[in-house]
């Protein structure tokens, strides 16, 4: 019984180590296979990061550059305003001195406006204001004198005189009288009105005349007498 105890502990023991022999060769060849399937997997798949940063940006539209034209010109008794933009006007004011603004009224033409503002007496500065679709603004000031030339009239007394006569709303600031060629008057002036009479020679006369008022506004008038006699 002894012998047969002992042969059965060898058999035991050879069985065992075939297994772990067997058991290491899969577990190597697993371990290939694996790494073998990570290094495929890394090369043919790109990180997700990678893929995005390949990826073409898109291109950001192009900005237009914004180009406000505001000009000013003079009509009777007021100021036209040309307002031109290449991009759409959302808003427009006008606007006095200091005084609150006035909107602009925006036709069917959102790249161009007229406006006409009436004009006022004396001396100030009209603001105009435009901002464009794209939020851009633009402001243009003009000093604008409110005045009217001064008023100018050449009479005779029906004798032997030339009556001249000049009035202004605000203030005359100067006169020049000339008398066939020559001046017989040329002065400042500090006062609304102003009259001057000057003798009719013999002969033809040509009298000429010429008024400025406080803000340089002029007038200028002739009269002529032909083969006037005493």
């Amino acid at each position: 019984m002894n012998q047969i105890l002992y042969t059965g502990k060898n058999k035991s023991k050879a069985d065992v180590n075939k297994v772990l022999k067997i058991f290491t060769v899969l577990l190597v060849i697993f371990a290939i296979c694996f790494i073998a399937l990570g290094v495929y997997l890394y090369k043919g798949v790109k990180p997700q990061d990678d893929i995005g940063n390949n990826q073409p940006e898109p291109t950001p539209e192009p900005q237009i550059e914004s180009k406000i034209d505001i000009a000013f010109s003079s009509i009777s008794d007021g100021v036209r305003v040309k307002i031109k933009s290449n991009l759409e006007i959302s808003k427009a004011t006008y606007r006095w001195d200091d005084e609150p603004e006035n909107n602009i009224e925006i036709g069917e033409n959102l790249n161009e406006i007229v406006k006409e503002v009436e004009i006022r007496q004396g001396i100030h500065t009209l603001y105009i204001t435009v901002v464009d679709s794209e939020g851009n603004q633009q402001t243009k000031e003009q000093s604008v004198i409110g005045d009217k030339e001064p008023e100018l009239v050449i009479t005779t007394d029906g004798v032997d005189t030339f009556i001249i006569q000049a009035k202004d709303d605000e203030r005359l600031s100067r006169i020049k009288i000339v008398l066939n060629g020559e001046v017989v008057l040329e002065q400042e002036l500090t006062t609304t009105e102003f009259e001057y009479k000057v003798k009719i020679p013999q002969g033809d006369s040509l009298i000429e005349a010429t008024v400025y008022n406080l803000n340089e506004l002029v007038n200028t008038k002739r009269g002529r007498i032909t083969g006037f006699s005493r």
